[in-house]
């Protein structure tokens, strides 16, 4: 049950983090996304990719919530 919620946190993390920054920045894929989702859910944030927009900013402070 626990693997399920991760992925689906993890699955919607990315989605919505493309669908902000995919206007802003073309190069980025969704396995980008992806990747970007599980650093920023496992908290190790190396910095290669960052959120430029409020939205997506938002969306990465909303899923490391508790």
């Amino acid at each position: 049950m626990v693997a399920i919620l991760l992925s689906i946190a993890l699955l919607g993390n990315a989605v919505c983090f493309y669908l902000f920054e995919h206007d802003i920045k073309p190069e980025l894929t969704w396995a980008d996304s992806l990747w970007f989702s599980i650093v920023s859910i496992s908290t190790m944030g190396y910095g290669d990719i960052t959120p430029a927009t409020t939205g997506a900013r938002t969306t990465v402070s909303l899923s490391l919530l508790p």
